[in-house]
């Protein structure tokens, strides 16, 4: 089938019109089944779903006679919706409609068995996943970046008490510098007066160098005192700050691990729990598709044997038409042409009818144990895989497993049914041999 006109055909929109038709239902409308209640929205969402897998695969497997045939399915389902609140009665027939559908489905090709598309889910999930935390990773990050902000506006703060702290050290270095300035400007002055006035003030002279050195001393011995006094401060300061700051800073520093440490586990729970959903989901739907087989296998099975009863009870009828007349037949009796012909005819219509009967039966017999079959298979591939802890092991397994149950299945029924309808072809006697025998055995008779 041509990519465009499959992927245009009015199925896909029909579908699309039903799913929203079912959203807008009723939760409690139900019905009753083999097996209890069901909701007419759940399976029917399940059924549209395996059909819209379909869409994703190529068209070369499908023809338009297969789309359309669905498609007129689904517009009775949809027709039958419309008046469903109305008349609740017609959730029955539209469960009815579901299982010719899963007949349908059943003739298609396995939209699961084409490479990439198990890795093309997977994928989509893990990016429907990121999407979904994106916008907690930004939220953290934006924390994390207020967070810096708020330390590099403290570290300003500290610097600019820094360089306070600095400006007044420098200040009274100019102080202690004015003031050597100064002791300068006096000892010039003192050596000047004492040139000139060496002779006449000696004695003087060294009475006032002493009292100045004094002084000097005095006032070094103060400065020095001021500056470790000062410097003591400063240090203590500066060791209380650095505390503070580092402190402050180690506070930031483990609420951010605790956020990153929260972070990390809650990403673990979700991929835990995501696993968990996938593998929930793949069983919920492989059990589904189990009923359905179930539910559509003993239909089948009921109905073979009803018609197997039919072609029984036909050729009961055939052998005792046949039997009376023989036993009718005397020496006396005259027989004509055309009583032996209605005989023969009547006897071969009612063989011909039980003929169809048993080929019947053997169909739907046939379709019921492949129905079985399929039901079993779905079964049991979950419980068997279910403690496989390697995801590529396990997934490689059940595209193996379907390829097996669904792939070669048929071409071993077709091959199964070619030998018997060979087998029967040989053991089978044409109608021509038949009337020939009844003839020459009533020529012996009369003989």
């Amino acid at each position: 089938m041509i990519p465009k006109d499959f992927q245009e055909h009015e199925l896909w929109q029909l579908l699309e019109e039903i799913a929203e038709t079912v959203r807008t239902l009723p939760a409690s409308i139900e019905y009753e089944d083999d097996e209890g209640k069901r909701t007419v929205r759940n399976r029917i969402t399940v059924f549209i779903s395996t059909v819209e897998q379909h869409g994703k695969t190529p068209s070369d497997y499908y023809s338009t006679q297969m789309l359309d045939t669905m498609n007129t399915q689904w517009s009775t389902i949809q027709r039958k919706l419309e008046n469903l609140e109305d008349s609740p009665a017609l959730a029955y027939e539209i469960d009815q409609e579901l299982d010719k559908i899963a007949g349908t489905l059943a003739s298609w090709p396995n939209a699961f068995t084409y490479k990439g598309f198990a890795r093309d889910s997977a994928i989509a999930a893990i990016d429907s996943a990121i999407d979904k935390w994106s916008g907690r990773v930004e939220f953290l990050e934006q924390q994390i970046q207020q967070k810096d902000q708020q330390l590099e506006a403290q570290k300003i703060s500290h610097q600019e008490d820094r360089d306070e702290l600095n400006q007044k050290v420098e200040d009274l270095y100019e102080l202690l510098k004015e003031n050597e300035a100064l002791i300068d400007k006096q000892s010039e002055k003192i050596s000047a007066l004492n040139i000139e006035h060496n002779e006449t003030f000696q004695s003087s002279q060294d009475k006032r160098v002493a009292i100045f050195d004094k002084q000097v001393e005095d006032l070094n011995a103060k400065i020095s005192e001021f500056q470790a006094e000062q410097k003591e401060i400063f240090n203590g300061w500066f060791k209380e700050q650095k505390t503070l700051h580092s402190t402050e800073t180690q506070k930031y520093i483990s609420a951010l691990e605790l956020q990153k440490e929260t972070g990390a586990s809650q990403l673990r729970e979700i991929e835990e729990l995501h696993e968990n959903v996938e593998k929930a989901a793949h069983g919920a739907t492989a059990a589904v598709l189990a009923r359905d087989y179930n539910t559509a296998s003993l239909r089948d099975f009921i109905v073979g044997i009803a018609f197997m009863l039919l072609g029984i009870i036909l050729l009961a009828c055939a052998g005792g038409a046949l039997y009376a007349s023989f036993a009718g037949v005397t020496p006396d009796t005259n027989i004509t042409w055309q009583w032996t012909a209605i005989k023969i005819s009547i006897t071969l219509l009612i063989t011909a009818g039980a003929t169809f009967a048993f080929k019947f039966s053997q169909n739907f017999l046939a379709n019921a144990s492949r129905f079985k079959r399929a039901d079993l298979e779905l079964r049991a591939i979950n419980p068997f895989l279910a403690n496989i802890e390697q995801t590529d092991l396990a997934d490689q397994t059940k595209i193996d497993f379907i390829n097996r149950s669904f792939g070669q299945s048929e071409i071993s029924s077709t091959n199964e049914k070619k030998e018997e309808t060979d087998r029967n072809n040989e053991a089978r006697i044409s109608p021509q041999e038949m009337l020939e025998t009844v003839i020459t055995a009533f020529k012996n008779n009369n003989s």
